[in-house]
């Protein structure tokens, strides 16, 4: 739906309530961080999905239907990237 968690996070303020993200992804790009496989978060993208987890919204990272889904937002307040 967007590339990137400020888009997420812009819907959000101008009345577009969702309720869950799925994040998925977001190679790597200039100053950011590996978070989870296939996923690099900027410190701009943690404040984006924990001011959206902050309003309720349920954020997890599946890269496929068969995988897992995790609780993107307890990944990033653990701070646990990888390297």
């Amino acid at each position: 739906m967007a590339k990137s968690p400020s888009t997420m996070r812009r819907l959000y303020n101008c009345g577009f309530h969702m309720g869950q993200i799925n994040v998925g992804n977001m190679g790597g790009r200039q100053n950011t961080a590996m978070l989870k496989k296939a996923v690099s978060v900027s410190e701009k993208d943690i404040e984006d999905f924990l001011y959206l987890a902050e309003k309720g919204v349920t954020i997890t990272a599946q890269m496929v239907p068969t995988d897992e889904a995790v609780d993107f937002t307890a990944l990033l307040k653990s701070r646990s990237f990888q390297s």
